[in-house]
């Protein structure tokens, strides 16, 4: 009875690390709040400066749309001029976030799947906002920058003012990305909330305080291999360790005492080691492997980047 006893209390103690290891509760989750055609008519172009004519603006508003629709995701783009001034770079994307949410997050909070360029002739900063899914098929991390390679891509056309050929190359990329599809076990890190926002085995948008243990079959073969062994070592040490018979008191009775009368101690030579610990210098960042995202000032999560021509 008493072996049972010892038996069950491994067995808890194993259940209750396992358990230690599951995923994190979702703190929210943010599915696309409003399906893609509900707002597909403000898919297109927006020229701000108002340069480019009626009919080439209403052909390049077609072919967002055309890419939009071929996406099931919102697509915009936006072309700013001098008069719409930019204090820095973070000025660039709180507009770009804020455009995209006045096109398609028109409720508080909602997270639709999307994306929008903003063509930056003020300041030279050009900038893409994602958001929902587009933050997952147009990614930003440090192993996969899709955001920063399309601006690369683009880069000519932007810097010549050629608008015709940075639509046309922004909707092939767009296309070219969806198709490659989520790269294996990405996540986006919001350090101002300090969540996570991932997608779990069903293709659901999840934000949380930390990331899901991935589990695996082998990962359950060896959890029960593992408790198996720590159940035969125990019993193997306890059974060694177990007396066969009641010891005698005498047993625990010094006879041959030892006295010391003087105790000193001599060195011969002093040896001083010296050890340098090493700190680590910044203050935190994000874990490697994952993108980042943040919250506009309407509560939407976005992702994105921008670059300099």
């Amino acid at each position: 009875m008493r072996h049972w006893k010892q038996i069950v209390s491994v067995l808890c103690l194993v259940c209750m690390t396992l358990l230690l290891t599951m995923p994190a509760a979702a703190l929210s989750s943010k599915d696309a709040d409003h399906a893609y055609p509900i707002h597909k008519d403000n898919c297109g172009l927006y020229d701000v400066e108002g340069n480019l004519p009626e009919d080439e603006a209403a052909e390049l508003t077609q072919k967002i749309r055309d890419t939009a629709e071929e996406l099931q995701m919102y697509v915009a783009v936006v072309i700013v001029g001098e008069e719409t001034p930019f204090s820095g770079d973070s000025a660039v994307e709180r507009y770009a976030d804020d455009a995209y949410d006045e096109l398609f997050n028109q409720e508080y909070g909602v997270n639709t799947d999307g994306v929008l360029l903003v063509v930056n002739n003020s300041t030279q900063y050009d900038y893409i906002s994602t958001c929902g899914m587009g933050q997952f098929y147009y990614t930003n991390s440090d192993d996969s920058n899709r955001v920063d390679d399309m601006l690369v891509a683009m880069h000519s056309a932007l810097v010549a003012g050629d608008y015709p050929r940075v639509v046309e190359q922004f909707c092939q990329q767009l296309v070219q990305y969806k198709n490659q599809g989520v790269p294996k076990g990405y996540y986006t890190y919001n350090s101002g909330s300090k969540t996570y926002l991932y997608l779990d085995d069903n293709g659901k948008l999840i934000e949380a305080d930390r990331l899901p243990f991935k589990w695996g079959w082998w990962i359950f073969i060896a959890s029960i291999v593992g408790a198996g062994v720590a159940l035969v070592v125990y019993f193997c040490i306890k059974s060694q360790y177990k007396f066969k018979a009641a010891p005698s008191p005498t047993t625990y009775v010094c006879h041959n005492k030892v006295k010391m009368d003087v105790q000193t101690d001599t060195f011969l030579r002093e040896y001083t080691t010296k050890t340098k610990i090493e700190t680590s210098s910044g203050g935190g960042g994000s874990r490697s492997g994952g993108g980042s995202s943040h919250h506009s000032s309407g509560g939407s999560s976005h992702g994105g980047g921008g670059r300099h021509r």
